[in-house]
This record gives C-alpha cells, sequence and structure tokens, in this order.
C-alpha cells in the first residue's frame, strides 16, 4: 500500500470515528475526504479493503474500547456506535466475536486483572 493510499485510509477511519451515530454513506466520506468517491474506492481497493469493511471495523474497535475501558451501559454503547437497539447490537457483535457484549466486558475485566506471571 502507498503512502497516499495509507494516509487516506487512516483519514477515513478517523472520519468514520467521528460519525459513529450517523448513516455514513462512502460518498459522505469522499465529500470529507475531498476527493471523488472513485478515487476513494480505489485506494480501499489498493489497501484490500472496502468502505463497509472499514466502517465495520471501526464500529467495533470503539465498542470493545468502551466495553473494556468503561462502565457505560451496553444500552449507550450501542446507540454511541450507531444501533438502534441493543439487542441488534449485541447480535452484530457476537457476530463478529463469538461473544455477548457483557461477556466480554467481563472477560476484558478479569484479563485486566490477571497477574503477570514473571520469569524466575
Amino acid at each position: 500500500m502507498n503512502t497516499s493510499a495509507t494516509l487516506i485510509l487512516l483519514t477515513l477511519r478517523t472520519w468514520l470515528e467521528s460519525r459513529l451515530g450517523a448513516d455514513a454513506s462512502i460518498e459522505d466520506a469522499a465529500l470529507a475526504l475531498q476527493i471523488p468517491a472513485r478515487t476513494l474506492q480505489h485506494h480501499l481497493r489498493a489497501a484490500g479493503t472496502t468502505f463497509r469493511t472499514e466502517r465495520t471495523s471501526v464500529r467495533l474497535a470503539v465498542a470493545s474500547r468502551r466495553l473494556s475501558e468503561t462502565d457505560t451501559k451496553i444500552d449507550a454503547i450501542a446507540c454511541e456506535v450507531g444501533f438502534a437497539t441493543s439487542q441488534y447490537f449485541s447480535v452484530w457483535f457476537r457476530s463478529l466475536t463469538q461473544k455477548t457484549p457483557s461477556g466480554f466486558r467481563a472477560e476484558a475485566r478479569r484479563a485486566a486483572v490477571q497477574p503477570v506471571a514473571t520469569a524466575a
């Protein structure tokens, strides 16, 4: 992936994170990045990804971070990352992680308090 495509991909991810609750399209993203939509698609294809994949990745990363690092209610996180209901969010999250949001949160918390083994 060339430097231009890398920069566009990073900028797209930042833009997507700022628009989690909104219905973002590739046309909206291209307008925000000040490039034609076809150029954005070309760069995404060159990077081996798609707009939908990037949007899903950003939503999952934010949701995972919020679940593991905060006590924010799952309903609020669902809304924050663009889902109308926590039920739909839970189905979506589980389809990607094989864990429910509450199960993911519990596992992350257990991992955070596990003592680190040291070599003797």
